[in-house]
């Protein structure tokens, strides 16, 4: 048992575990390892519990979970100090979960290097420039990446354009993270002019 306490990272990013009995299994294990440094679990959904005890850690640096709403009234009450050591991040939610991924990125410290979104569903374009403008207070961010379902944005052709491209309007809050070595958008839709090229040249 000693041993165990002592454990520092945590892989399970090949299992396939959405049941909420197995989530509740995890982060009841969780909530015994004060000495974690990596957790990656992108699919078992954490408890309230089980997170307050992560963004307590000081040595944890690398975390990869999943946002849900059950995590939203927590993420929103996360004092400001949460997740001291935090670097990478990488999150696994649905659309609708923006808010509750906000709240949550809001608690984490402004040196985090890099983030990872990759998002189960799709959602009109502009609903992410909340997203993008949280993420700009990364000021020391040096990659990102988010992701979006193809199968689901296919499904929504009847939206209009403007909503269902990637354009300058919608990353502008990005242009301000002048550390930003690494930017990936996959599945997404990209729709720019001339003008939206220069300014990111610019920014970038």
């Amino acid at each position: 048992a000693g041993r165990d306490a002592d454990l520092e990272t945590i892989d399970f990013s090949n299992m396939e575990w959405s049941e909420r009995r197995i989530g509740q299994l995890f982060s009841k294990a969780l909530c015994v390892l004060n000495k974690l440094k990596s957790v990656r679990a992108p699919h078992p959904e954490l408890t309230n519990e089980a997170l307050v005890h992560l963004a307590k850690l000081p040595g944890l640096h690398t975390l990869f979970l999943r946002i849900s709403p059950r995590n939203a009234s927590t993420a929103e009450s996360l004092p400001p100090n949460s997740f001291p050591k935090m670097r990478l991040l990488k999150v696994r939610c649905n659309l609708r979960d923006v808010p509750a991924l906000v709240a949550f990125l809001k608690a984490l410290p402004t040196s985090l290097r890099g983030l990872d979104i990759i998002f189960n569903s799709s959602t009109p374009m502009t609903a992410l420039r909340p997203l993008f403008a949280t993420i700009a207070r990364f000021t020391k961010l040096q990659g990102l990446s988010v992701t979006l379902d193809p199968d689901e944005w296919y499904r929504e052709t009847e939206l209009e354009p403007a909503v269902r491209w990637m354009n300058s309007y919608i990353l502008r809050p990005l242009f301000s993270l002048s550390c930003m070595e690494y930017f990936c958008l996959r599945n997404t839709p990209i729709h720019f002019h001339s003008a939206d090229v220069q300014a990111m040249a610019q920014a970038w």
